[in-house]
């Protein structure tokens, strides 16, 4: 089986040059100079458009630019060469589709109590006309989903 983005540990580049790894997503281990050493990891860096640079994490294993790692048997590689997905990608369509059908409900529900003009002048806002439209793409999912239920 794949292994999964979010529970594998990582190293990162984030904007600025300032450098963290996350090691199962809770211990966060700053200034990973030593790490970055250790494992012979290149760094890259390109002139960004409006000023300033931007760092990049070189793959051992493809030798391409990327600002994320992942720790995978014992080395650093990209998401590609660990093979590596993201979580959603290891569920069903179907399920997917379940999912954002209960979901997308839901968040429309929940927009429109707490839409605070739907009207303006008696007539419905572009928020208020576009929320109904979403909500009947919704329940027309919803519908085809649990309408043998």
């Amino acid at each position: 089986m794949r292994g999964v983005v979010e529970q594998t540990p990582y190293i990162t580049i984030a904007k600025g040059g300032e450098r963290y790894t996350f090691v199962h997503g809770s211990n966060i281990i700053e200034d990973i100079d030593f790490v970055i050493d250790r494992y012979m990891i290149d760094i890259d860096s390109t002139e960004c458009n409006y000023g300033g640079w931007r760092e990049w994490l070189i793959c051992p294993i493809c030798e391409k630019r990327k600002l994320s790692l992942f720790y995978q048997d014992y080395e650093f590689k990209c998401k590609e060469c660990a093979g590596l997905l993201y979580d959603i990608q290891t569920v069903s369509e179907s399920y997917r589709r379940t999912f954002n059908a209960l979901i997308g409900t839901l968040k429309i529900k929940y927009k429109m109590e707490n839409n605070r003009r739907p009207y303006y002048n008696g007539e419905l806002t572009k928020r208020s006309r576009k929320q109904l439209r979403d909500l009947g793409r919704y329940s027309g999912l919803f519908k085809e989903e649990f309408g043998h239920l």
